[in-house]
This record gives structure tokens, sequence and C-alpha cells, in this order.
């Protein structure tokens, strides 16, 4: 068995479990709790022009530890709905649980097809402020900015400046998302082209919206004693 095939047998094995004794809200997922594959890869494409694609696809795993040895999985996606965001769908749904046991500790994961706008991003970091027994990590297949305002990288500052783990979704996250949230009927996993290329392009970006000022400044000057 090669180590495509262990992971791919080692998700099965995770979404059987993950399907049997947990649940759903069923106003999260009204139609099915996983993803049709073409929706998935559609909305998830890491394209450098992603064009028509107006609405974000969000993929979520909400883990709640009771001790040590126990803890309980959730996972389902949602997408935008009567102009309403996907990430304030699913703050919305969250604040159920996370208000009703403040003292539980709560690590959420996304996986989303845009990164979050500034809106979204304010909300997010509201929310963390009011839960602090809430953590979040978001892996994004591509990054959103809005033209007229342009305010999206400074969100994505307060997000990190919150707590959160921002990240860029890579081969391995998708690979996960597919054994995980999609209607697979047993199809693995094939990459398309340019997945790993565009991956690194929009990490690479990432890295330098999340770099602070004064390190960059740092950055300038020993390129400039450099030559560069």
């Amino acid at each position: 068995m090669d180590i495509t095939d262990w992971y791919w047998a080692a998700a099965k094995l995770l979404r059987k479990q993950l399907l049997g004794p947990y649940s759903l809200s069923p106003t999260l997922c009204p139609c099915s709790l996983l993803l049709k594959r073409n929706k998935f890869l559609y909305n998830f494409k890491n394209l450098r022009w992603a064009r028509g694609r107006h609405e974000t696809y969000l993929c979520y795993i909400v883990k709640r530890r009771y001790s040590a040895d126990s803890c309980s999985l959730d996972f389902g996606h949602l997408r935008n709905r009567n102009g309403c965001h996907a990430e304030v769908l699913f703050l919305r749904f969250l604040s159920g649980w996370v208000g009703q046991d403040p003292g539980r500790p709560f690590r959420v994961t996304w996986f989303t097809s845009w990164s979050p706008c500034w809106d979204c991003a304010k909300h997010t970091t509201d929310f963390l402020r009011a839960h602090p027994n809430l953590t979040l990590r978001i892996f994004t297949a591509r990054l959103y900015f809005c033209e007229d305002r342009n305010a999206e990288p400074d969100g994505l500052r307060k997000l990190q400046k919150a707590g959160v783990r921002l990240g860029v979704m890579t081969y391995k996250d998708y690979f996960y998302c597919w054994n995980t949230f999609v209607q697979t009927r047993d199809r693995k996993f094939e990459a398309w082209d340019g997945l790993h290329e565009n991956s690194v392009r929009l990490s690479r970006k990432l890295r330098r919206i999340l770099q602070p000022p004064y390190e960059m400044e740092d950055l300038r000057e020993a390129f400039d004693l450099l030559g560069f």
C-alpha cells in the first residue's frame, strides 16, 4: 500500500467514525450531509482567476472536549444563503453550543472556498472575544479581495491578532476534505493542473499580508544592503 492509499483508507475510516454517533443541526444541511463532487471541485478549485464563483462554501469540523480522553466531533458544510455569508451563518449556529457551555473547550476548523471578507472577519473576531473557550483555524482555497473597499487584508490581520490560525489549502487539505465532506462514491481525489503551484503562490501572498509592518521594513533594509 503506497502513502496515497494509506491516506485514503484512513480518511474513509475517519468519515465512518464521524458519521456514526454524531449528528448535525438540520438547519445547516437541509439537503445532504455531504457535498456533491462537482460542487466541491467547482467551488474549491484554487484557480488564479475564479470567475463566476460568487458564493463561499464553508466545510467545518467542531471538536468539543469533555475530558482528557473524551471528545465529540461534528462536521458539515454551509454556503451563503439569503444574503448572509456562510461564516456568519456558522457563528449563529455555534453560538448556541458555545454560549450554553462556556467552560468547555471548542476547537473549530474551517475549510473555505474564499477567505473571509472584512465584515465576516470582524464578526468572527468579535465572536472569539466573547467566547474565550473557542479556538479557530481557517484554511482557504482562494484569497478574497473586494475591489471597491480593499479592506480584506486588514480583516485577515485582525483574525490573526485574535488568535486565528490562517493558511492556504494544500494537496493534503484537499485530500482530507474530499474524503470527509464530499460524496465521493469511492472515487479517489485527483489533483488538477496547477493545484500545487497556485497553493504555493497564494501561501506566499498570505504570508506577505500577515507579515508585521516592522518586519517588512527590516526585510526591505536587508534587501537594500544586499543590493537587491
